[in-house]
């Protein structure tokens, strides 16, 4: 029997609440997860989110920098993925963040410089915890049987997308996902090599 991939999550059918560019304002996500019906407890330190209904919401990364409250906002969402009550995928803004929590060097902009600040008064643990969870973020998931983007394109054309289109599309999607995997990995290949090259 074929195992699904660890991104596959076909079998969540949603509904789904859509959320982004949250940039470390905890306080208009927590309104925001309220407007939305999700009952919302705890406070900054221990916060946690669950809808009724069973909706999941979906978070398109850029949960820090900018706003006064990133740990906040981690710790929400942290909570809300490891309960079953979300998905979150990374943005470029968990990436930078990820570097600097490697003591990589990193150019601090763009909202970067609050994010860190306000990781430095939490405890080293936390910003462990911090660390292994973005590391182990998934760049996407296929949801609601795959069909989850065809259903946002036919809300757009006001009509549905005949089986061949959606068949072709799928297709078209997965050549370009595996043409993008062996472009990253031949990158990943070329820059060790470098690097053996250079010591």
């Amino acid at each position: 029997m074929r195992q699904p991939l660890w991104n596959d999550r076909r079998e969540a059918a949603g509904p789904f609440d859509i959320i982004g560019d949250v940039h470390g304002c905890f306080d208009e996500l927590r309104e925001l997860l309220i407007q939305l019906g999700y009952g919302v407890e705890g406070g900054e330190d221990a916060p946690a989110a669950r809808h009724p209904a069973g909706r999941k919401a979906v978070f398109l990364g850029d949960l820090v920098d900018r706003g006064p409250k990133t740990p906040a906002v981690l710790r929400l969402v942290m909570g809300m993925v490891a309960a079953g009550e979300a998905f979150c995928i990374p943005g470029n803004h968990e990436a930078k963040l990820k570097k600097w929590l490697d003591g990589r060097q990193v150019q601090v902009g763009h909202g970067l410089a609050e994010s860190i600040a306000q990781l430095e008064r939490e405890p080293e643990a936390f910003r462990s915890e911090v660390r292994t969870w973005i590391d182990e973020l998934v760049s996407h998931y296929v949801l609601d049987g795959g069909h989850l983007v065809f259903l946002s394109f036919e809300a757009v054309r006001r009509r549905p997308l005949s089986d061949r289109t959606m068949e072709i599309s799928q297709k078209v999607g997965i050549a370009i996902l595996g043409t993008l995997m062996v472009f990253v990995f031949y990158n990943d290949i070329i820059r060790l090599v470098k690097r053996w090259l250079a010591s």
